[in-house]
């Protein structure tokens, strides 16, 4: 799963998430009970150097399943919406198709050119290159991260104004 975060944070939306598939698979297998187990992982990647093979990976994964398939036949796969059909989840696709063209039809075909050109590049290690098991991205990316996550742990203590007196 391929997420961008904004106001909400990224644990508040995969609790949602995993709430509702637990309740759902009970209720389908009528089970009871937590589904998953552990944290989720999570990995913050470098947008302007991943996102484009994130998105290919990802939209490649049901041709390499055991019974491959092609994603734009897979419903739970986000190719679909890159094309405008259908999916059962919403996804966002103007921040992907806009960087290949304007026109969403000349975008699509960008898309499907790009797609097209990652079937016969096989696993790349470069993409896999997660450094402290949280970040991908090069060293620049990392410190940078690091920095911001350091100045959201500071706490401001409280100034105290010294009066001449008690109250």
């Amino acid at each position: 799963m391929l997420l961008e975060t904004g106001r909400v944070p990224l644990s508040r939306i995969m609790q949602g998430v995993q709430l509702r598939y637990t309740g759902y698979f009970n209720r389908k297998y009528n089970k009871v009970g937590h589904l998953f187990q552990g944290r989720y992982k999570a990995i913050v990647c470098d947008r302007d150097a991943y996102l484009f093979e994130l998105v290919r990976y990802l939209d490649l994964n049901p041709q390499r399943m055991r019974s491959p398939m092609d994603a734009a036949n897979y419903r739970w796969s986000s190719h679909r919406a890159y094309l405008g059909k259908d999916t059962l989840v919403r996804i966002v696709t103007a921040p992907v198709l806009g960087e290949f063209a304007k026109s969403l039809v000349k975008a699509r075909l960008g898309y499907l050119r790009f797609i097209a050109e990652g079937k016969a590049t096989g696993h790349q290690p470069d993409y896999y290159d997660v450094r402290d098991q949280r970040f991908l991205g090069d060293e620049r990316f990392v410190e940078e991260i690091e920095e911001r996550v350091e100045a959201d742990r500071e706490i401001a203590l409280p100034v105290i104004k010294a009066t001449g007196s008690r109250q």
